[in-house]
Formats: structure tokens, sequence, C-alpha cells
């Protein structure tokens, strides 16, 4: 996720980037999203822990839409994660093997909506509710 980022700010900073997140349901909104931007008649590239690698998407243009599904430990690695729409879904107990506490857990997940120019939060949860109401 990082080089994409660095390579998108560098190629094309206007390519639309729809980042997606969340502990349940980011596969399927993913899928969704790209599905309703290709109907659109939008070039898409969907990618990230679904389908392909984010790396072997096409290259970044500006009138390439990207939708990337991100893991907890991809946001982590990403400092320069900047997507044009982020999307939190949820958030319950996960990886706490790798982030130690909830609240770790979110603060990452919570980078990516933070980052982005659109925050998309679901907020069915207490952990999304107060990221939203901190944004």
């Amino acid at each position: 996720i990082e080089l994409f980022c660095r390579e998108r700010i560098q190629r094309a900073p206007a390519a639309p980037f729809v980042a997606i997140t969340g502990t349940n349901g980011k596969s399927t909104t993913t899928a969704m999203t790209a599905h309703i931007l290709k109907s659109a008649g939008r070039d898409t590239q969907m990618g990230g822990n679904i389908g392909r690698a984010i790396m072997t998407l096409d290259p970044p243009e500006a009138e390439r839409h990207y939708v990337v599904e991100c893991s907890s430990y991809q946001i982590d690695l990403a400092p320069s994660i900047n997507p044009t729409a982020g999307i939190l879904l949820n958030l319950t107990p996960d990886h706490l093997d790798r982030h130690g506490t909830m609240a770790h857990y979110a603060s990452i997940k919570e980078r990516l909506v933070a980052g982005s120019d659109t925050a998309i939060i679901g907020v069915d949860d207490s952990w999304c509710a107060q990221i939203a109401d901190r944004l």
C-alpha cells in the first residue's frame, strides 16, 4: 500500500482512491464499490487484500479509479496513505496478537479515514462512533 500511495502522489495525485477497512465486510464492500464504478463506465482497478495485489494494478492515472481493501497490517505499514475516500466499516476485537490492545487497533484503522479527503464511517459500534465523533 505504501509504495502505491507514493507512486500515486508522484504520477497522478488526482486519481480517485477509495480505501476500505474494518474488521468485517471489507471484501464485500470493496467488490461492490468497484462493481458500481465499473457499471458507471469508470476505469476501475480493484485490489489489495482482495483479488490482485495492489502493485500489480495498472499504474496510477488521473482518470483511473482505485478501490482497495486495506487490512490493519497494511495501514500500519503505510505512513503515506491518503485516500480520496476512506471507509471504515466496523471494529471488533481482532488481530490483538499484533496490535496489543483494542485502542491501538482502532487507532491504526482511524488513520485511514483521518488521512482521507472524505471519510465514511459506520457508527454501529462504539469504537467507530468515537472515531466519527473525533473527526
